[in-house]
């Protein structure tokens, strides 16, 4: 098992920020806060095998990969509001005939299933009421996960590196945003194409119509360093409501170059569900 010690950069932060302020608070009220809460930490351990083949027309071997991922998940209690998360996934294979993107591989078709350990989450948050502050490595799953999710379907999952403020206004409307400076993509833990670096601002609105209808506004303007050619900015909304049994979804969305990408466009995005019982 090898993982970068400076990804536990976060949690002897965190550890920082929290002892400092005790220096000057009544010690056993403190070590009491702290008991519980680590009394109330939550440890989880996930197993999930998966079992992919490729048939591609261009290659002619197919791909084989059978791949097991193991999940170790820490998320302490919270003391005046604080708490730390932290986990940690491994992904080992068991049937390597494929083309990892980092193994080499070439004469197969790609799955995108890399092995390696890595720190999947690593996060101090703060929560007081309506606001949630988190920082650090993080989940951050937006509305479809059209276009900002986690990839879940594989075994490296998609997690984010900076800031993210959510603020329930009303009952009825919230506000979500993030400042993003690295994104751990699914081909890592480890090479070239493992991590996508930039100043990424994430924005997304909810309002709730009634229970049954909700309107979401989202802008994501993305300045990557190094992969001009992904650097956008997208504006969109979307709506989900229910008649009865049945189900509707609809969303559009423009997008357009920004920063340095090269290309000059706009491009237009249309989705329409309809689902029933």
């Amino acid at each position: 098992m090898k993982v970068n010690a400076t990804k536990f950069s976060l949690s002897l932060l965190a550890a920082s920020v929290i002892s400092t302020p005790f220096v000057f608070a009544d010690s056993s009220t403190i070590a009491s806060g702290i008991t519980k809460a680590l009394g109330d930490s939550k440890v989880n351990i996930s197993l999930r095998a998966r079992y992919e083949v490729v048939d591609q027309d261009d290659i002619d071997n197919n791909a084989n990969a059978l791949t097991l991922k193991s999940r170790l998940t820490l998320k302490t209690g919270a003391y005046s509001g604080l708490s730390l998360g932290l986990e940690v996934d491994d992904v080992t294979q068991i049937i390597d005939d494929y083309n990892s993107t980092g193994n080499g591989k070439t004469n197969y078709p790609v799955i995108a299933d890399p092995a390696g350990t890595d720190v999947n989450q690593a996060y101090l948050q703060y929560k007081n009421g309506k606001l949630t502050a988190t920082a650090g490595r993080q989940r951050i799953l937006h509305n479809n996960q059209r276009f900002v999710g986690g990839v879940g379907w594989r075994q490296n999952e998609q997690t984010y590196d900076g800031y993210r403020v959510e603020f329930k206004a009303t009952n009825k409307f919230s506000v979500d945003y993030s400042y993003i400076h690295n994104v751990n993509r699914i081909f890592g833990p480890d090479g070239a194409k493992a991590d996508l670096s930039g100043d990424l601002h994430l924005i997304n609105t909810a309002f709730k119509i009634n229970k049954k209808h909700q309107l979401s506004g989202f802008a994501y303007l993305l300045d990557f360093d190094t992969a001009a050619g992904a650097s956008t900015n997208t504006y969109g909304v979307l709506y989900k409501g229910k008649f009865g049994t049945v189900n509707v979804n609809l969303s559009a969305a423009s997008q357009s170059d920004a920063g340095d990408n090269p290309n000059d466009f706009t491009a237009n995005y249309y989705n329409a569900e309809i689902g029933t019982k």
